[in-house]
Protein backbone atom coordinates (compact mmCIF):
# COMPACT_ATOMS: atom_id res chain seq x y z
CA UNK A 1 0.00 0.00 0.00
CA UNK A 2 2.74 2.70 -1.01
CA UNK A 3 1.08 4.88 -2.34
CA UNK A 4 -1.96 5.23 -0.66
CA UNK A 5 -0.65 7.34 2.58
CA UNK A 6 1.16 9.99 0.00
CA UNK A 7 -2.71 10.71 -1.87
CA UNK A 8 -4.56 9.78 1.53
CA UNK A 9 -4.92 13.53 2.10
CA UNK A 10 -6.35 14.45 -1.14
CA UNK A 11 -8.86 11.50 -1.31
CA UNK A 12 -10.35 12.73 1.57
CA UNK A 13 -10.28 16.31 0.49
CA UNK A 14 -11.88 15.04 -2.63
CA UNK A 15 -14.59 13.20 -0.95
CA UNK A 16 -15.36 16.56 0.81
CA UNK A 17 -13.98 15.25 4.46
CA UNK A 18 -17.20 12.93 4.05
CA UNK A 19 -17.50 9.26 4.70
CA UNK A 20 -18.80 7.78 0.91
CA UNK A 21 -20.76 4.84 2.48
CA UNK A 22 -22.33 6.67 5.14
CA UNK A 23 -22.42 10.24 4.39
CA UNK A 24 -21.16 11.36 8.29
CA UNK A 25 -19.08 13.79 8.55
CA UNK A 26 -15.74 15.19 9.96
CA UNK A 27 -17.86 18.00 11.37
CA UNK A 28 -19.44 14.87 14.00
CA UNK A 29 -16.69 15.24 16.31
CA UNK A 30 -17.29 10.86 16.97
CA UNK A 31 -16.00 10.27 13.18
CA UNK A 32 -12.60 9.10 12.68
CA UNK A 33 -11.92 9.58 8.37
CA UNK A 34 -9.36 6.97 6.67
CA UNK A 35 -9.28 5.81 3.28
CA UNK A 36 -10.45 2.86 2.22
CA UNK A 37 -10.11 0.15 -1.20
CA UNK A 38 -13.41 0.05 -3.33
CA UNK A 39 -11.79 -2.88 -4.54
CA UNK A 40 -10.40 -4.49 -1.25
CA UNK A 41 -6.87 -5.60 -1.28
CA UNK A 42 -7.96 -9.03 -0.72
CA UNK A 43 -8.94 -9.29 -4.01
CA UNK A 44 -5.40 -8.17 -5.47
CA UNK A 45 -3.25 -10.21 -3.08
CA UNK A 46 -5.90 -13.37 -4.24
CA UNK A 47 -5.10 -12.56 -8.20
CA UNK A 48 -9.20 -11.44 -8.53
CA UNK A 49 -8.16 -8.10 -9.30
CA UNK A 50 -4.82 -6.81 -11.40
CA UNK A 51 -2.93 -4.09 -11.18
CA UNK A 52 -2.30 -1.06 -8.55
CA UNK A 53 -4.91 -1.44 -5.76
CA UNK A 54 -3.36 2.12 -4.66
CA UNK A 55 -4.58 4.82 -6.94
CA UNK A 56 -7.17 7.29 -7.07
CA UNK A 57 -9.77 5.49 -8.92
CA UNK A 58 -10.00 2.25 -6.00
CA UNK A 59 -10.20 4.91 -3.18
CA UNK A 60 -12.58 6.43 -0.96
CA UNK A 61 -13.02 8.37 2.38
CA UNK A 62 -14.46 5.71 4.73
CA UNK A 63 -15.17 6.31 8.42
CA UNK A 64 -13.76 3.97 10.43
CA UNK A 65 -16.94 2.39 11.31
CA UNK A 66 -17.76 1.76 7.76
CA UNK A 67 -14.45 0.22 6.89
CA UNK A 68 -14.24 -1.96 9.39
CA UNK A 69 -17.74 -3.33 8.34
CA UNK A 70 -16.70 -3.50 5.00
CA UNK A 71 -13.78 -5.56 5.35
CA UNK A 72 -12.70 -7.04 2.35
CA UNK A 73 -16.17 -6.97 0.98
CA UNK A 74 -16.37 -5.09 -2.80
CA UNK A 75 -19.22 -2.51 -3.03
CA UNK A 76 -21.91 -4.99 -4.31
CA UNK A 77 -21.17 -6.95 -1.53
CA UNK A 78 -21.01 -4.46 1.11
CA UNK A 79 -24.56 -2.91 -0.14
CA UNK A 80 -26.21 -6.27 0.53
CA UNK A 81 -24.93 -6.77 3.78
CA UNK A 82 -25.65 -3.59 4.85
CA UNK A 83 -29.22 -4.58 3.20
CA UNK A 84 -29.74 -7.62 5.00
CA UNK A 85 -27.95 -7.63 7.96
CA UNK A 86 -28.35 -3.50 9.02
CA UNK A 87 -31.93 -2.51 7.86
CA UNK A 88 -30.38 -0.44 5.56
CA UNK A 89 -33.71 -0.34 2.63
CA UNK A 90 -32.96 -1.22 -1.01
CA UNK A 91 -32.50 2.76 -1.96
CA UNK A 92 -30.14 3.40 0.25
CA UNK A 93 -28.12 1.24 -0.85
CA UNK A 94 -28.58 2.31 -4.28
CA UNK A 95 -27.45 5.65 -3.11
CA UNK A 96 -24.71 3.97 -1.70
CA UNK A 97 -23.29 2.70 -5.44
CA UNK A 98 -23.89 5.71 -6.59
CA UNK A 99 -21.79 8.05 -4.26
CA UNK A 100 -18.99 5.56 -4.75
CA UNK A 101 -19.24 5.66 -8.54
CA UNK A 102 -19.45 9.27 -8.21
CA UNK A 103 -16.16 9.55 -5.92
CA UNK A 104 -14.53 7.91 -8.10
CA UNK A 105 -15.28 10.49 -11.13
CA UNK A 106 -14.34 13.15 -9.56
CA UNK A 107 -10.50 14.59 -9.64
CA UNK A 108 -8.14 14.89 -6.89
CA UNK A 109 -7.53 18.48 -5.85
CA UNK A 110 -3.72 19.54 -6.55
Amino acid sequence: MSSTPRIASRIVERDDYTCVYCHRSVDDPQVELSVDHVVPLASFERGVATGDPDVATNLVTACTRCNSLKRDMDVEVFALYLRRGHGWTTEQARDLKRRVRNALRRKLPE
